[in-house]
């Protein structure tokens, strides 16, 4: 009870040290929940090779929404999965704040839907890793460490 009237005495009786200590809480409080509703950058083009396949992703983001398409060439060129252009939107999904982005996209070889999970792993990576295969045939990795170009 006497903490309470205290801090009242502090802050109705023009005492600065608590209303200090309350703007400083306040300020705390505001900084956290802005860092925490910051989202991770995930736009741009991201790329994956290996021995006969090339996997690109091209992503837009606004706010927490993120769209794009995908180019991927595997077997040596025989098989080619990827979106006519660049107007062809197959990747649709939001970003949750914890440095993913669950996703739905649409392979072009089959024209089915699969889901996949995007996590940032650091300014330059992301990891592509398909949560829902297409139930289709599909040429896209399982799983994947794309850099940024």
């Amino acid at each position: 009870m006497k903490f309470k009237q205290a801090l009242r005495k502090s802050i109705y009786c023009g005492d600065k040290s608590g209303m200090k200590k309350l703007t400083l809480v306040y300020v705390i409080l505001l900084c956290s929940v802005a860092c925490n509703a910051q989202r991770v950058n995930f736009q741009g083009t991201w790329q994956y090779t290996a021995t006969g396949t090339e996997f690109t992703l091209n992503l837009i983001q606004k706010g927490s929404a993120l769209s794009g398409y995908h180019y991927a060439v595997w077997l040596n060129g025989n098989r080619i999965d990827a979106s006519a252009d660049s107007t062809d939107i197959i990747i649709s999904g939001n970003i949750n704040p914890s440095n993913e982005a669950l996703i739905i996209f649409r392979s072009s070889y089959s024209n089915t839907k699969g889901k996949v999970r995007l996590t940032k792993l650091s300014p330059s990576k992301i990891k592509w890793e398909i949560v829902k295969r297409p139930s289709g045939e599909y040429y896209l990795p399982d799983v994947a460490i794309l850099v940024k170009q």
